[in-house]
């Protein structure tokens, strides 16, 4: 088959997050089974219009609006067996009313919940009633979403249940694996800096910590709108050498920095899944975080972390308190809940998914031609 993946960002994006890395994993596996795979994504600073990437193609193209735009164009040229459009950033590709006779689009998750502080009351407005033209722009499409609660929204949004297929992702048991025993009390934030995220919640956390008695510090991954305001919370709190920034990070210093943590902490208000807390979960390394959608789904409640009421900090820093004074058994309890999810069978999912609308689609322009 010939697969045609649209999103707006890769996993070497410097914003790229969970739904990038997810996409790459399966996109790299689905060619292993001998598909044709090929991504479309924008470009960013210093970065190749295109570049082969472990058995699939990709293409930047050079701004959001062509990257759009240009997509009969690209459906016309490469004639793709399956279209999946990667519905990350709300905003479709329409590829299903350009020609394209099949496809899927992946649901990560309902962003009307998480559209406030990150855009303009109009535009909020506007994204949050395109989500519900989803059932008219992807009439004869089949979803992918992650979690229950992405399947019960696509549902409320006038989605069939027979046209939803719940796929979560996996983790690299290979790449996130426990490391040696960390002696320090460092928290790890790497759930993307953006505003529904609440990252700046990390910085107060850490000062109940520290008032609890405990010598920790903080560590922020990656780069975002709210790095800023980040920043500022630390200054504002006087924890300015407390908090470490590192920018963007490879795989494989994300793996160390997470073998040398004690406790990862999750913000968000909502998610579709939560990568982040399953790869942590693989380093043996526990969550803690808001008992919100996608969340409560990878963070098994006093088993692999805990979860508290949204905005309950103090509830926070006590769960972090707790693990840091020494909780081995949630750390064993991690790496075992972790390995129920692997990318090979969430490929062989996909893959079957991709076959059947393929053929379906197939009979159906065989019908539509005889007719």
């Amino acid at each position: 088959m010939r697969i045609l993946w649209l999103s707006e960002r890769d996993h070497l994006h410097p914003r790229g997050g969970g739904a990038e890395r997810t996409a790459h994993e399966l996109s790299r596996r689905l060619s292993m089974f001998g598909n044709q795979v090929i991504r479309v994504s924008c470009a960013f600073p210093d970065s190749q219009p295109s570049l082969d990437l472990d058995g699939y193609h990709l293409i930047r193209d050079p701004d959001p609006i062509f990257h759009h735009v240009a997509r009969p164009l690209t459906i016309h040229n490469l004639r793709p067996d399956v279209v999946i459009e990667d519905l990350a950033h709300v905003v479709p590709w329409l590829s299903s009313l350009a020609g394209s006779r099949s496809g899927i689009a992946y649901f990560r998750h309902l962003h009307a919940r998480t559209l406030g502080g990150q855009v303009g009351p109009s535009t909020r407005v506007l994204l949050s009633t395109l989500e519900r033209f989803y059932p008219l722009i992807f009439r004869n499409w089949e979803f992918v979403t992650e979690s229950r609660t992405s399947v019960a929204d696509l549902q409320r949004l006038g989605i069939e249940r027979s046209r939803i297929h719940r796929i979560p992702p996996g983790v690299d048991l290979t790449t996130f694996c426990p490391g040696p025993p960390s002696a320090g009390a460092r928290i790890l934030y790497f759930g993307g800096l953006r505003r529904y995220k609440y990252p700046e919640h990390a910085v107060l956390l850490l000062n109940r910590v520290i008032s609890n008695g405990i010598d920790a510090h903080l560590v922020v991954v990656g780069t975002g709108p709210s790095l800023e305001h980040v920043k500022t919370a630390a200054r504002y709190a006087g924890l300015e050498e407390r908090v470490y920034f590192t920018g963007h990070v490879t795989d494989k210093e994300l793996v160390r920095l997470l073998q040398s943590s004690r406790v990862n902490v999750q913000t968000s208000i909502a998610e579709g899944w939560c990568l982040s807390a399953l790869e942590a979960a693989a380093c043996g390394v526990p969550t803690i975080g808001y008992d919100v959608p996608g969340l409560n789904e990878t963070v098994v409640d006093g088993n692999t972390g805990f979860l508290v009421p949204f905005g309950h900090i103090d509830a926070l820093a006590d769960a972090a308190s707790r693990i840091i004074g020494g909780m081995v058994d949630l750390q064993r309890n991690c790496v075992q809940w972790s390995k129920q999810y692997d990318w090979l069978s969430s490929a062989r999912a996909w893959n079957e998914l991709c076959q059947q609308v393929s053929k379906e689609s197939r009979v159906e322009y065989s019908r539509s031609y005889l007719t």
